[in-house]
Formats: C-alpha cells, structure tokens, sequence
C-alpha cells in the first residue's frame, strides 16, 4: 500500500475519549483521541456491520453497540465478544493544526 494521506479533520475539533466518523476515500473511518494521540479504524463492526462510533470509547478499546464486541484500536484485534475478524487500523498524523489518515486507495 502506497502513501495515500488524506485530510480528516481540524485537530482542535477532536477532544480526548471522543470519536467521530469521517468518510475518506470511500471508507467510513473514526477517529479517536485518547490522551492527546489520534488513532484511525474502521468504522463499522467486523460482526454484525454496527458503526463502532456509536459506541463506547474505553480506553483503547471500542465497544460495538450492537452486541457489546470489543476492539483494540492500536492493532484492530478483538479483545472480546462476538467478532471474529479484526478492524483495519490506519496510521495517522497531524500536520499544520490538520489530522491526516494514510488510507487505501
């Protein structure tokens, strides 16, 4: 996979244990803050298709609003629950007051 940054969003516009979903190359991706670092995943559950930004942000983890599964958003693994299949994360940057996520093209 080659460098494909993408503009996100204004870094003042996200807060530490918040997320938000942003569409950037035609996937659906939240970005998350915890303790002043920006992380990138999927946006939609590898279970049951639940949007992980409707769910809870603890720690590094995200909970599934659906059925309660848990990932990991440093590695996109599955720390528990239902899913089977991780998330895909994505490297992030911030440059110039911007976040930027390296998305596929």
């Amino acid at each position: 996979m080659g460098d494909n940054w993408v503009s996100a969003c204004p870094r003042e516009a996200l807060r530490s244990g918040e997320m938000t979903m942003e569409e950037l190359s035609g996937n659906e991706i939240v970005l998350a803050d915890v303790d002043g670092e920006v992380f990138a995943f999927d946006g939609i559950c590898t279970h049951a298709l639940g949007y992980l930004d409707q769910g809870d942000l603890d720690g590094y983890q995200v909970l599934c609003p659906l059925h309660e599964g848990r990932f990991d958003i440093r590695t996109g693994k599955v720390v528990a629950g239902e899913p089977d299949e991780p998330i895909a994360v994505y490297p992030t940057k911030v440059q110039d007051g911007t976040v930027y996520v390296n998305v596929p093209e």
